[in-house]
Formats: structure tokens, sequence, C-alpha cells
């Protein structure tokens, strides 16, 4: 079940760790940092194409997007 803040509070509860991880391996942060502008351009897009869909579909597929974006990070990671 969803839980509010759970992601938010997991990265706060690991600061430290995640930022020594950054340190350790330049290379490879910089290409996440890359990837996650990247793929936060490409989320904008999508979402202003929903924007333009019915209002009462703009849920459903908001939540399809979603549903896909986890699914393939479940896929890849685990």
């Amino acid at each position: 079940m969803f839980e509010e803040g759970k992601t938010a509070r997991i990265v706060l509860s690991r600061t430290k760790e995640i930022q020594e991880v950054r340190d350790n391996h330049p290379d490879i942060s910089e290409q996440i940092d890359a990837f996650e502008a990247r793929m936060r351009e490409r989320l904008a897009w999508i979402q202003e194409q929903i924007q333009t869909l019915p209002e009462e579909d703009r849920e459903l597929v908001s939540t399809l997007v979603i549903h896909g974006i986890h699914r393939m990070t479940d896929e890849v990671f685990l």
C-alpha cells in the first residue's frame, strides 16, 4: 500500500551514505544526473500531452504512466 513520504524518509535517512557513494563514483554519478535531467524533460513532455486529453481521462492515463515506469524499474533492478 502507498505510504505518503516513504521514499523521502528513506533517502533522508541515508543522505550521508548516498553522498559517499556519489563521491566515490563521480563518473557514474554524473551519468545518473544527466539521465535524470533527460527523464524529467521527457516526463514533462508526457505530462503536457496528458493535459491535452479530456479531463476525465487524465488521472487514469497519469496512473498508467506511473505504473509503467514502476514496472520497468522493477524489471530492470529487481
